[in-house]
């Protein structure tokens, strides 16, 4: 599903416009970024948690030049599915 689908589906389901359905998606999607971006988590309940890992410099073996290369840390996004989110998909 893309975006404008979920918002045509979101808007009709609350009865609002579209537009203003865009605008609140938006407005949410760019909180979460920022509060991510600032390392915080974001947790719905019921739905989820957005949260940041961080990974650590490690080692890894290049096959293409048989060498050991170092693969720098880095952080980023994940999101951890809640238990209402992960009964719904599976069925139960």
């Amino acid at each position: 599903m893309k975006k404008n689908e979920l918002v045509g589906l979101v808007s009709e389901k609350c009865g609002i416009t579209k537009k203003d359905c865009m605008l609140v998606l938006e407005s949410m999607l760019d909180t979460i970024t920022e509060a991510l971006a600032k390392g915080e988590d974001v947790m719905l309940f019921g739905f989820g948690k957005f949260e940041v890992r961080e990974y650590k410099e490690r080692n890894c073996f290049n096959p293409a030049t048989n060498k050991v290369e170092v693969v720098k840390g880095s952080k980023q996004p994940c999101f951890k599915p809640g238990i209402v989110l992960r009964e719904k998909v599976s069925g139960k």
